[in-house]
């Protein structure tokens, strides 16, 4: 694994890259949005997250700043359904 996203409501993404060499205490910088802001934001990602497969060429500028480390990749998104539900469940708790 070569990094993660972070996903909290009401902030901008992150993606925080090679885990293995960061402190233990790893604070992650985040961006308050404003609510339209949050709410676009975070059904752009539901809407990411629900297919099996990210490709980097076809993201966005916007989905690039939230994936920037995939622009030349593709990663396949392992959610099942129960998956996919629970994530959807946390990304609506703020809308």
């Amino acid at each position: 694994m070569n990094g993660i996203v972070v996903l909290v409501p009401g902030y901008q993404s992150a993606w925080v890259g090679q885990l293995w060499d960061r402190p233990q205490l790893l604070r992650v910088p985040l961006d308050r949005l404003s609510e339209e802001e949050s709410r676009e934001h975070l059904q752009r990602l539901e809407a990411l997250l629900a297919k099996s497969r990210l490709r980097g060429s076809e993201l966005s500028l916007n989905e690039l700043e939230l994936f920037d480390s995939i622009a030349d990749f593709d990663i396949e998104v392992a959610f099942d359904e129960r998956d996919r539900r629970l994530v959807g469940e946390f990304l609506r708790i703020e809308q």
